[in-house]
């Protein structure tokens, strides 16, 4: 089994919804997505095209990319938030068609694609970007 995402809803102060890891192996939830990331996203494309990186770094900057394209609200490297839980629902969506595509295939997923499946459409059965 493979890590998968999750939405978890923040408390104690900070009001909102992140998306976070859960791992396979043991249940535990792990990073939030985008945590420790700047403003500037280049390392993370960088690392989403570098065939010599790990699979699960590759997979986290694909994640992280598609959590990018979402507008969610940016906590001083603490990872990507959302006020609203349908705005977290949307990018959770997109972070896994963008996660399948690449588990996959290894090829990003198209911008077309990610938007497209932010507003709920599934990708045919067989279709790959």
């Amino acid at each position: 089994m493979k890590d998968k995402l999750t939405i978890q809803e923040l408390r104690a102060g900070a009001y909102g919804y992140c998306i976070q890891w859960k791992l396979a192996d043991d249940g535990e939830l792990g990073a939030v997505v985008g945590e420790g990331i700047g403003d500037n996203l280049d390392i993370e494309r960088a690392t989403a095209a570098n065939e010599k990186c790990s699979s699960e770094e590759r997979e986290d900057a694909v994640v992280t990319l598609a959590a990018a394209e979402m507008k969610p609200e940016f906590r001083q490297g603490l990872g990507f938030y959302w006020d609203r839980l349908a705005e977290a629902q949307a990018a959770l969506h997109a972070c896994n068609a963008a996660l399948k595509a690449f588990r996959l295939s290894s090829k990003p997923m198209p911008e077309w694609a990610l938007t497209a499946a932010a507003a709920g459409w599934k990708p045919p059965k067989g279709w790959k970007p």
